[in-house]
């Protein structure tokens, strides 16, 4: 009927930057073995780490650093109890169990980022035949990626 009884709005909500890097290193060589085949060879290194807010203005619960010993911060009103809530930024939260980014050795993105990704490349060319107009080529090799969406 359009007769609202009540009205809610959010107090404050920051705008995020977020940064996804990508670096890249790659090696290649051919090695001709005989007059009908080479070899390929190569090694490429990929950097990626996670997304993360440029001002770390980003958090996330760790159900490990939740203190189940701290009384309930919802009073029987519905409201929050101001001694349970920590100040952060002059705006106060309730932060049990939450961990803040980049803040006590906290990863900026979140989650640890993992730089163990050689991807090593193998590829031949094969001639088939003496006039060497038709070559069968192939290759393979390891490959890692980000995840798509989002990663945060």
């Amino acid at each position: 009927m359009g007769n609202a009884d009540s009205f809610q709005q959010l107090d404050f909500l920051a705008g995020k930057h977020w940064v996804n890097d990508n670096y890249s290193f790659y090696g290649n060589d051919n090695w001709r073995v005989t007059n009908k085949l080479t070899l390929n060879l190569g090694l490429r290194y990929e950097i990626l780490p996670h997304a993360f807010e440029r001002y770390d203005q980003f958090s996330n619960f760790v159900a490990s650093a939740y203190d189940k010993n701290l009384p309930n911060p919802v009073r029987a009103d519905g409201t929050l109890d101001p001694a349970q809530l920590s100040t952060f930024n002059g705006r106060q939260f309730y932060l049990n169990g939450i961990r803040l980014a980049g803040v006590n050795g906290f990863p900026r993105g979140n989650v640890q980022n993992y730089y163990y990704t050689a991807e090593p490349r193998v590829g031949f060319a094969y001639a088939l035949g003496n006039d060497n107009k038709t070559v069968l080529r192939a290759g393979a090799g390891i490959f890692y990626e980000r995840v798509q969406s989002n990663d945060v």
